[in-house]
C-alpha cells in the first residue's frame, strides 16, 4: 500500500476544491458542504454536497430538522461528481487491484480498507487546507460524508473541520 500516491489525489482535490467553493463560500445561504469518499474500491467515486438555509424546512429543535441540516445526504438529490480528482483516483483503484489481486479473506479486507482510508485521509488533507486558507468562507458546516459507513475517519474529519455551531449542534451525531 506503501506504493499508492495518496499526496497526488489530495493535491487534485485540493485543485479542484479552488474552483468549486468560491461561488458557494460566497452565498449566504449556504451553510454546508460535504465530499462524499469512497466505501468500495471496485465504486470508487468522489461526490460533492451543499446545504443550503432555505432548504431547512423541518421544525427547529426536532430531530428532523438535526438530520435535515447535518446529514449531507438530505440536501440535494444529485451528487455533483470531481472530475480531475476521480481520473487521479481510478489510476490509484487501477494500481490497488494490482497490489491486491493475489489477496483474499482477512488479508483483503485489511487491505482495502486502507485503502479507503487513504482516499478519505487524503480528502480530510486537501478540505483541512482550504478551511485554513479561508476559502469556506461562509460555509460553517464541512465533513466528509459515506453512505452506509461509521468509518473513524468522518469523526476525525468533523472534529478537525468544524468549531462553534457545528460542532456543538452535530457533535450527537459524530461519536
Amino acid at each position: 500500500m506503501q506504493s499508492l500516491n495518496f499526496d497526488e489525489l489530495a493535491e487534485a482535490l485540493y485543485d479542484e476544491l479552488a474552483t468549486i467553493l468560491p461561488p458557494l463560500a460566497n452565498n449566504p445561504d449556504v451553510f454546508g458542504f460535504a465530499i462524499f469518499v469512497p466505501e468500495d474500491a471496485g465504486a470508487a467515486c468522489f461526490n460533492y454536497t451543499y446545504g443550503n438555509e432555505s432548504k431547512m424546512t423541518a421544525r427547529a429543535g426536532t430531530m428532523d430538522a438535526l438530520d435535515q441540516r447535518y446529514s449531507p445526504i438530505e440536501w440535494i438529490p444529485t451528487l455533483p461528481a470531481f472530475k480531475n480528482s476521480n481520473r487521479v483516483l481510478e489510476s490509484l483503484v487501477e494500481q490497488f487491484k494490482q497490489i491486491s489481486q493475489d489477496l483474499s479473506g482477512n488479508k483483503l479486507y485489511k487491505v482495502h480498507g486502507e485503502f479507503i482510508t487513504g482516499c478519505a485521509r487524503a480528502t480530510l488533507l486537501a478540505m483541512k487546507r482550504h478551511k485554513e486558507e479561508g476559502t469556506f468562507g461562509t460555509i460553517w458546516y464541512r465533513v466528509l460524508a459515506m453512505t452506509d459507513d461509521e468509518d473513524p475517519i468522518l469523526v476525525e474529519a468533523f472534529k478537525t473541520l468544524n468549531d462553534g455551531r457545528a460542532r456543538k449542534e452535530a457533535a450527537i451525531l459524530y461519536k
